[in-house]
C-alpha cells in the first residue's frame, strides 16, 4: 500500500506494556531494564517506501518531526520513559 508508514521503531512505552500487560504475547517473557542504558535520549525512526507515492507521507513526518522536537513535552515524555 502507497502511502503509509513501512516501518517504525518503538520505545519504552510500547516495551513497557509488553512486558506488563497480561493480554501481551510476551508478558513474563521479556523484561525492562530499571535504568536507560544509552546516556543520550533515544532516537525514533520512520520508514516510507522510496517510491514517489510517498512524498506527501515523508513531508508530514519531517514536519512533525520539526514541530515536536523543540517542545518541552517531548523532553518530559523522553525523561519519563
Amino acid at each position: 500500500m502507497e502511502g503509509v508508514v513501512d516501518a517504525f521503531g518503538v520505545d519504552l512505552p510500547v516495551y513497557h506494556w509488553a512486558c506488563a500487560n497480561a493480554l501481551s504475547p510476551w508478558h513474563g517473557n521479556i523484561e525492562i531494564c530499571s535504568e536507560n542504558l544509552p546516556d543520550s535520549p533515544y532516537y525514533y525512526v520512520v520508514a516510507v517506501a522510496a517510491v514517489p507515492e510517498s512524498y506527501k507521507l515523508l513531508c508530514e513526518v519531517n514536519a512533525f518531526v520539526a514541530e515536536f522536537t523543540p517542545l518541552a513535552r517531548r523532553k518530559a515524555l523522553e525523561e519519563k520513559w
